[in-house]
Protein backbone atom coordinates (compact mmCIF):
# COMPACT_ATOMS: atom_id res chain seq x y z
CA UNK A 1 0.00 0.00 0.00
CA UNK A 2 1.36 3.44 -0.98
CA UNK A 3 0.67 6.90 0.40
CA UNK A 4 1.06 9.67 -2.20
CA UNK A 5 1.33 13.39 -1.56
CA UNK A 6 2.32 16.07 -4.04
CA UNK A 7 1.97 19.56 -5.36
CA UNK A 8 3.03 20.49 -8.90
CA UNK A 9 1.36 23.77 -9.90
CA UNK A 10 0.83 24.88 -13.47
CA UNK A 11 3.02 27.81 -14.38
CA UNK A 12 3.99 29.90 -17.36
CA UNK A 13 7.47 30.64 -18.69
CA UNK A 14 9.39 33.11 -16.52
CA UNK A 15 7.27 32.56 -13.40
CA UNK A 16 8.36 31.03 -10.08
CA UNK A 17 7.60 27.34 -9.52
CA UNK A 18 7.46 25.25 -6.35
CA UNK A 19 6.84 21.52 -6.68
CA UNK A 20 6.86 18.73 -4.11
CA UNK A 21 6.02 15.04 -4.07
CA UNK A 22 6.33 12.19 -1.60
CA UNK A 23 5.66 8.47 -2.01
CA UNK A 24 5.73 6.33 1.11
CA UNK A 25 5.23 2.58 1.33
CA UNK A 26 2.88 2.03 4.25
CA UNK A 27 3.47 -1.71 4.68
CA UNK A 28 7.26 -1.34 5.03
CA UNK A 29 8.70 1.21 7.46
CA UNK A 30 11.53 3.26 5.97
CA UNK A 31 10.62 2.92 2.28
CA UNK A 32 10.19 6.45 1.03
CA UNK A 33 10.87 8.75 -1.92
CA UNK A 34 10.46 12.51 -1.73
CA UNK A 35 11.58 15.47 -3.82
CA UNK A 36 11.13 19.21 -3.98
CA UNK A 37 12.05 21.70 -6.68
CA UNK A 38 11.97 25.49 -6.39
CA UNK A 39 12.62 27.57 -9.48
CA UNK A 40 12.71 31.35 -9.81
CA UNK A 41 11.76 32.53 -13.27
CA UNK A 42 13.58 35.86 -13.49
CA UNK A 43 16.92 34.70 -12.03
CA UNK A 44 16.65 31.09 -13.37
CA UNK A 45 17.75 29.99 -9.86
CA UNK A 46 16.95 26.32 -9.16
CA UNK A 47 16.95 24.54 -5.80
CA UNK A 48 16.51 20.74 -5.70
CA UNK A 49 16.16 18.31 -2.80
CA UNK A 50 15.74 14.55 -3.32
CA UNK A 51 15.67 11.75 -0.76
CA UNK A 52 15.11 8.06 -1.29
CA UNK A 53 15.28 5.30 1.31
CA UNK A 54 14.59 1.65 0.71
CA UNK A 55 14.96 -0.62 3.71
CA UNK A 56 15.56 -4.33 3.31
CA UNK A 57 15.24 -4.87 -0.44
CA UNK A 58 17.94 -2.84 -2.17
CA UNK A 59 20.52 -5.57 -2.67
CA UNK A 60 20.33 -9.29 -2.06
CA UNK A 61 23.26 -11.05 -0.45
CA UNK A 62 24.10 -14.70 -0.94
CA UNK A 63 22.16 -15.44 2.25
CA UNK A 64 19.05 -13.95 0.64
CA UNK A 65 18.73 -11.07 3.10
CA UNK A 66 18.32 -7.52 1.82
CA UNK A 67 20.40 -4.51 2.73
CA UNK A 68 19.14 -0.94 3.19
CA UNK A 69 19.81 1.69 0.52
CA UNK A 70 19.60 5.45 0.89
CA UNK A 71 20.17 8.23 -1.63
CA UNK A 72 20.10 11.98 -1.09
CA UNK A 73 20.73 14.81 -3.58
CA UNK A 74 20.48 18.49 -2.76
CA UNK A 75 21.77 21.64 -4.34
CA UNK A 76 21.05 25.01 -5.86
CA UNK A 77 22.16 27.39 -8.57
CA UNK A 78 21.33 28.42 -12.10
CA UNK A 79 21.25 26.08 -15.12
CA UNK A 80 24.67 27.50 -16.10
CA UNK A 81 26.25 26.76 -12.70
CA UNK A 82 24.51 24.38 -10.29
CA UNK A 83 26.21 22.93 -7.19
CA UNK A 84 25.03 20.15 -4.96
CA UNK A 85 25.83 17.27 -2.65
CA UNK A 86 25.23 13.58 -3.31
CA UNK A 87 25.05 11.06 -0.46
CA UNK A 88 24.44 7.36 -1.04
CA UNK A 89 24.85 4.32 1.16
CA UNK A 90 24.08 0.67 1.52
CA UNK A 91 25.02 -1.43 4.51
CA UNK A 92 27.26 -3.46 4.41
CA UNK A 93 28.57 -2.29 1.02
CA UNK A 94 29.61 1.27 1.94
CA UNK A 95 28.73 4.89 1.44
CA UNK A 96 29.48 7.70 -1.00
CA UNK A 97 29.71 11.38 -0.09
CA UNK A 98 30.39 13.70 -3.02
CA UNK A 99 30.13 17.28 -4.22
CA UNK A 100 28.54 17.78 -7.62
CA UNK A 101 28.87 20.66 -10.10
CA UNK A 102 26.98 21.12 -13.34
CA UNK A 103 28.12 23.92 -15.67
CA UNK A 104 26.76 25.20 -18.99
CA UNK A 105 23.13 24.21 -19.54
CA UNK A 106 23.51 23.94 -23.34
CA UNK A 107 26.60 21.68 -23.27
CA UNK A 108 26.68 20.33 -19.69
CA UNK A 109 29.93 19.57 -17.90
CA UNK A 110 29.40 17.47 -14.76
CA UNK A 111 32.05 17.21 -12.04
CA UNK A 112 31.74 14.76 -9.14
CA UNK A 113 34.32 14.72 -6.35
CA UNK A 114 33.98 12.72 -3.18
CA UNK A 115 34.83 9.64 -1.18
CA UNK A 116 33.62 6.07 -1.32
CA UNK A 117 34.00 4.45 2.10
CA UNK A 118 33.47 0.82 2.98
CA UNK A 119 31.70 -0.14 6.19
CA UNK A 120 33.99 -1.79 8.74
Amino acid sequence: MLKLDGRIPLSSLGRDVEAFFRIERMDRVGSLLQASVNGHGETRFLKVTYLSMKIGTAFRSSSGSGSPLSLSLSGQGTPDFWRGKLLAGSFPLGRLAAHLEVKDAENPLVKLRGQLLSHP
